[in-house]
C-alpha cells in the first residue's frame, strides 16, 4: 500500500467532497463556462486544481478560465508571473485586469440605504404585477 504524506492525504480528502459535492447538489452540467476567481492564495489556488481536473472529465464537459483582477492603487501586489505558471501548468487559460480602487467619502451613502430605512424601487421598477397589465 502506498504511503501518502500529509499534505497529500488532505488533498485526497478535500477532492473527495469536491466530488461528492458538486456530484450531490448537480452543480456542474454539460456545457458550462466557469470562471474561477484566482486572488493567488491558498483557497482559490485549490478550487482552480480542483476544477481544471473535473474539466478533464468527460462528463458533464465544462470549460475552466481563471481571472485575476488587481489593484493598480492598493499596496498589495500579487505574484503575476506565478499565477501565469500555475494557469499554464494546468492548462487553463488566464485573465488578468488591473483596475483602481474608487475612493468614496465615509458619509457618501444615498439616503435609501442609511440605517433602518428600506430602499425605494426608482419609477423604472416594475413589479410581477405590472408585467401582467
Amino acid at each position: 500500500m502506498a504511503k501518502f504524506s500529509e499534505e497529500e492525504k488532505t488533498y485526497r480528502l478535500i477532492r473527495s467532497k469536491f466530488s461528492k459535492a458538486t456530484k450531490g447538489y448537480h452543480l456542474l452540467e454539460d456545457g458550462d463556462k466557469i470562471l474561477v476567481a484566482l486572488s493567488g492564495g491558498k483557497d482559490s489556488l485549490t478550487l482552480l486544481q480542483l476544477m481544471a481536473e473535473r474539466s478533464r472529465i468527460h462528463k458533464p464537459s465544462i470549460s475552466i478560465i481563471a481571472g485575476h483582477i488587481s489593484m493598480i492603487n492598493i499596496p498589495y501586489k500579487s505574484d503575476l508571473k506565478f499565477l501565469q505558471e500555475f494557469c499554464a501548468r494546468l492548462q487553463v487559460p488566464f485573465h488578468q485586469k488591473a483596475v483602481s480602487k474608487q475612493k468614496q467619502k465615509p458619509d457618501a451613502r444615498p439616503a435609501s440605504s442609511a440605517p433602518g430605512t428600506a430602499a425605494k424601487p426608482s419609477s423604472n421598477w416594475h413589479s410581477a404585477k405590472d408585467a401582467t397589465k
